[in-house]
């Protein structure tokens, strides 16, 4: 039977998603856990997080034996072995062909900026007090349409041949002291919304301006950019 899962998890906990030599990527935990009760099918996953990336909505597919008939069974009993790292909550079954991460049609993340500095809230915030938020609003907006993202990429081992990418939409919510900037996109490149992300705050800071974004997202120049630490980031959801 082939089932998709919805996940959420603490990325904090995780040296990644994918799979690691010391088992300490969310692939590994998850996989033990299947393991303990009799599911031992690898699973597909929609995508990688990096180390202290969290997600509130990843998604797996994968085949389990006939014997687990009752989903919402299965999902309590799994839930009670993971907590409090990863939360499944959601397991359904899917079609033969469906595939976690090539049936995917778009993506999308948040980045969360706090404005109040708390050790509570450091894991999962990043703490930034921006100056021109509306400078900012404008320049997210830039990102939107069809462009090759190539100066907001990870250099090194991606094994991405084509850069270009479509930004569906962009915005900076405020939500009291916590401004959230959101990316949904039929893909991203890697790290691509830490460097995107880096690149606004900087803007708000005015070492970068407005023009120099449009010259990076026309590579017309090589630019230097401070990549966004981890914590902020999350896998908003996925769609199908």
């Amino acid at each position: 039977m082939n089932i998709a899962m919805i996940l959420s998890y603490d990325g904090s906990y995780f040296n990644g998603f994918q799979s690691q030599s010391d088992k300490s990527g969310v692939y590994d935990f998850l996989q033990e856990k299947l393991n303990s009760v009799g599911i031992f099918n690898k699973f597909q996953a929609s995508g990688r997080t990096d180390k202290g990336v969290h997600a509130n909505y990843q998604v797996i597919s994968l085949n389990i034996p006939s014997f687990h008939k009752n989903l919402e069974s299965l999902k309590e009993i799994l839930n009670n072995k993971l907590y409090p790292k990863v939360r499944i909550k959601k397991m359904l079954k899917v079609d033969s062909n469906f595939h976690a991460r090539y049936s995917a049609k778009k993506r999308s993340y948040c980045y969360i900026i706090s404005t109040k500095y708390s050790p509570f809230l450091a894991n999962f915030s990043h703490y930034h007090k921006l100056e021109n938020p509306k400078l900012l609003k404008d320049s997210i907006k830039l990102l939107e349409g069809i462009h090759d993202f190539s100066s907001f990429m990870k250099k090194g081992g991606s094994g991405e041949l084509n850069q270009t990418r479509i930004m569906y939409k962009t915005r900076i919510l405020k939500y009291k002291d916590f401004y959230v900037f959101y990316f949904c996109s039929n893909g991203f490149l890697r790290s691509q919304i830490r460097l995107m992300v880096g690149y606004l705050l900087e803007i708000d800071k005015n070492t970068k301006s407005i023009e120099s974004l449009k010259d990076a997202l026309l590579n017309k120049s090589q630019q230097s950019i401070l990549k966004a630490q981890a914590n902020g980031l999350f896998l908003n959801k996925v769609y199908y």
